[in-house]
């Protein structure tokens, strides 16, 4: 079918895509680009090829949290960290900034057990088992917002350049805003850099994102 062959090129095509349109693109975690377990689909750092979510990096580059409110809290986790040769990163850094830039969490490795690993796709899709009604789900590493705005959240790993073990696949993931009432806030999380794989070119991506245009429309996008 037409379709099918679109989204595998798509999903073998996505991160040159995205990086070429300046919009807003909204996504909360594994749960809004991997629909089922059999899905394909998983966040991906490349510095090689853009500066996504890399330390330092520019703002149209960032991986952006958007606080309303003073007290709202950042929850936060991520799978296994795996290399384009299938291996594991272990290496892999993180670190927080406020609306201002100066630093709220880190630099520090991602956690590979305990609060902000995310172990299993049942996990991921739950959500911060911090937050109300998210029983079954990861527990998450937190950051109470000091102010509003957005902060976003950079990474950093060793790598020596293009076409070596350079892509970084984070397995799972989820960033979720809790309100002062600790319940889950969707539409917090967003970019207009995202960096998605599917894998290979043969596998279709079946996800969503939500684009907010300037306008304030918000348009959903799926491809399943």
């Amino acid at each position: 079918m037409i379709l099918t062959s679109f989204k595998k090129l798509f999903a073998s095509q996505f991160l040159i895509v995205f990086l070429l349109i300046s919009i807003k693109l909204s996504a909360e975690g594994t749960k809004q680009i991997m629909p089922t377990a059999s899905s394909h689909g998983e966040l991906q750092l490349m510095p090689s090829f853009s500066n996504f979510a890399w330390f330092d990096c520019g703002e149209d580059d960032r991986l952006n949290i958007h606080i309303k409110t003073v007290g709202e809290k950042i929850c936060f986790g991520f799978g296994d960290r795996i290399n384009n040769n299938g291996g594991s990163i272990s290496d892999v850094q993180y670190r927080l900034r406020k609306p201002d830039g100066t630093i709220a969490m880190g630099p520090v490795n991602l956690p590979t057990s305990g609060a902000g690993y995310i172990s299993t796709y049942i996990q991921a899709t739950i959500g911060p088992s911090n937050l109300s009604g998210n029983t079954g789900g990861y527990t998450a590493l937190t950051h109470t917002a000091t102010m509003t705005g957005d902060y976003y959240i950079e990474f950093s790993y060793n790598y020596s350049g293009w076409g070596s073990s350079d892509r970084c696949r984070f397995k799972y993931f989820d960033i979720t805003v809790g309100n002062l009432a600790n319940q889950e806030v969707d539409g917090r999380v967003w970019s207009k850099a995202w960096q998605f794989t599917s894998g290979n070119q043969d596998n279709e991506f079946t996800g969503s994102l939500f684009v907010y245009a300037d306008d304030g429309i918000v348009t959903k996008i799926d491809f399943s």
